[in-house]
């Protein structure tokens, strides 16, 4: 079976765009996404576990237009929200948008030109 991981992955790239765990390739072209699980929960009842893990994933998507970056990440929220079945390997129980927000705009060492970036948090469970 395929991981969460993997399936959000390949979910993020069906709306056009590379998408990297963790951190970004050095020569990686604007727009992208960076994705990364911060956590797990599962269930437990005396000592046995119970129910799917439900995993907490941040979706950093970066650009060099605002107005653009706005439109990726409608079209991400539209591949990977509220999803639930199987796709690429994996059984996906629910995926849930938990929060989105406007990142700060940076101007890296030596631009002129700001970069932007939108966080998306979703929960994820998944079968194992």
């Amino acid at each position: 079976m395929i991981s969460p991981e993997a399936w959000l992955k390949e979910s993020i790239e069906e709306s056009g765009v590379a998408a990297y765990p963790v951190l970004a390739a050095a020569d990686a072209v604007m727009p992208y996404a960076v994705y990364e699980r911060t956590g797990t929960a599962r269930e437990d009842a005396i000592d046995v576990l119970i129910g799917a893990p439900v995993g907490t994933f941040f979706v950093h998507l970066i650009g060099e237009s605002y107005a653009d970056l706005k439109d990726l990440a409608e079209q991400v929220r539209g591949e990977v929200n509220n999803f639930n079945g199987s796709s690429n390997g994996s059984t996906i129980s629910s995926v849930r948008l938990v929060d989105e927000a406007d990142a700060a705009a940076d101007i890296p060492d030596g631009s002129s030109s700001p970069v932007y970036q939108i966080d998306q948090t979703y929960a994820i469970a998944w079968e194992e």
